[in-house]
Parts: structure tokens; sequence; C-alpha cells
């Protein structure tokens, strides 16, 4: 059994841990590994693969997560981890194994379910991906990370526009500050040809939003759209952004979304970007394309 204080020092680094300070979270409780209490302790080691999983260590988290189950079943946001390391690693059929029977879970939150999902559109089950999300969407979640990912998930099943459009716009309404949401609705708009639609949805946007972009792809579509809407000062302050971007296109951890995204960097679904291209190549002329 464990002592009442090692219980308290646990306890402040599963806080630290949620408040997102993993480097001192991690350095707390391997100060605890040498109490004699603590290496047995299954608790102890689902919080150490949590915490390195946390910070990108896929193959040591995947040590503590195995050493942790030895001792006893992991808990959902253990066996979840467990998951994206084994597919960061390469160990797709194992992760499914585990996603599979995750999906199944209805003690899940809704941000682990997105996660979830992401995770088998990774190993190859987009269909049962979005039927995660929508189950999770029938329980009225105020989550737009989730509709942003099943609107993906529907762009990449071919679902028809104005289906997905509907999704893009609950993540909106719900997060009306993330220009990756906004950015993701007026490149669906456009590819379509609803021009004035696509500049409605960025209108809001604000010279001071942009200016924190990093991304040449995603500063480069909204140049695009106001020019089309007529709005010259924006569209100026694109084309003077642009180059000053240190990406080319938002991928892994280098993206557009804000500070209040938490979506493990290796699994950010990507398709905006990819959208927001094919956008422009569709919509603009050569002579047009800089």
């Amino acid at each position: 059994l464990m002592t009442s204080p090692l219980i308290d020092a646990l306890a402040s680094c599963r806080i630290l841990y949620q408040r997102g300070a993993l480097r001192e979270a991690l350095a707390l409780l391997e100060e605890l590994m040498d109490e004699p209490e603590v290496c047995d302790q299954p608790y102890f080691w689902g919080l150490h693969g949590l915490f390195l999983h946390g910070m990108g260590k896929f193959d040591t988290a995947i040590s503590s997560f195995d050493r942790a189950s030895c001792l006893a079943p992991l808990l959902d946001d253990q066996r979840l981890a467990r998951a994206e390391s084994l597919l960061a690693t390469g160990s797709d059929k194992v992760a499914r194994q585990i996603l599979l029977k995750l999906a199944d879970h209805n003690s899940l939150s809704d941000s682990q379910l997105r996660r979830v999902a992401i995770g088998l559109a990774q190993v190859g089950v987009p269909l049962r991906a979005l039927q995660v999300c929508r189950d999770a969407a029938q329980r009225e979640t105020d989550d737009p990370d989730l509709y942003y990912t099943m609107a993906q998930l529907m762009i990449g099943l071919g679902h028809p526009p104005h289906a997905i459009l509907s999704v893009l716009k609950v993540s909106v309404s719900l997060a009306p500050d993330e220009l990756t949401f906004r950015i993701a609705t007026a490149a669906h708009l456009a590819r379509f040809g609803d021009m004035p639609g696509s500049y409605r949805v960025i209108q809001p946007v604000t010279a001071i939003q942009i200016d924190q972009l990093d991304c040449r792809r995603c500063v480069g579509f909204l140049r695009f759209v106001f020019e089309a809407a007529g709005d010259h000062r924006l569209a100026k302050f694109c084309r003077l952004k642009a180059p000053k971007c240190g990406h080319e296109s938002c991928t892994g951890t280098r993206n557009c979304r804000t500070h209040r995204a938490s979506i493990t960097p290796f699994l950010l679904p990507r398709s905006v970007g990819h959208l927001v291209a094919r956008t422009i190549s569709e919509r603009r002329s050569p002579e047009q394309r800089d």
C-alpha cells in the first residue's frame, strides 16, 4: 500500500499533466522512483506512460504502459495513449485492436472519442471512425474538434458537399475564433463555386488573426478569397504576410491552430491544407498563382 504523502505526490503529478506541464510532471514523478512502494504500483507506471506519450517519447511510453498492464488493467486514457504510441511507432495491427475495443466504450469523453476516430482512420477503418464521431455528436457534444474531424472523414469518404458543409458550420459556431475551422469551411464553399459564401465565413477574420498564421498555404487561400470579394485591404495584408510565414503548409506541429487546440500533434488531421491547396489550384488561373 502507498503512504498518504506518496498518494498526494502522484495526485500532484496528475494535476500538472492535466495542465499541460508535462516536463514538470515527469520530473516530479521520476523523483518518486526511489520510493520502495512505487515500483510495483500500476498507477505510477500508467502515469509514466501518459507523460512520455504526451512528450512524444513513444517507445518508452509503450514500455511503461506494458509494465503497468502486467500489474493491473490499464485505464481508458492509458489504453488510448498506448494505442496512439503504437501507431506512432508503426505497430498498426495492435493499435487497431485496441482502438476498435475503445470505440465501444460509452465511458469515453468526447475528446477521447475524437482521438479514437482519428486513430481508426489512420489504421484503415474510416467508416467506423465516422460512426464514432456520429455517436459522440448524438450526445450533443460541444467539442468543435469532433465535428471538424467528422467533416474531414466525410470529405475522405466522398459524402455530399452539403452534408459536409453542415458539419463544418457546427465547428465554426462552437469555436468562432478558431481560424482552422473557418478556413476549412471557406475552402469547402470555394471549391464548389460559392465564393460569396466563402467570403462570408472568413469576413470576421482580422488582420491581427492573420498575422498569427504561419502557413503560406492558408494565408494564400485567404488572399485568394479576399481578392475575389474585392476586399483589397485584407488581400494586401495577406500578400505582405505570406513571405513572412515560416512554413509552406499545415502539417504535424506546424499548423495554424490556436493555443486552444489539444489534438496530439502526430495525429493532427491534415485535410484542411490539402483542401485549401486543391481549392486554389481548381479556382485560380495560372497567371494568378504566385
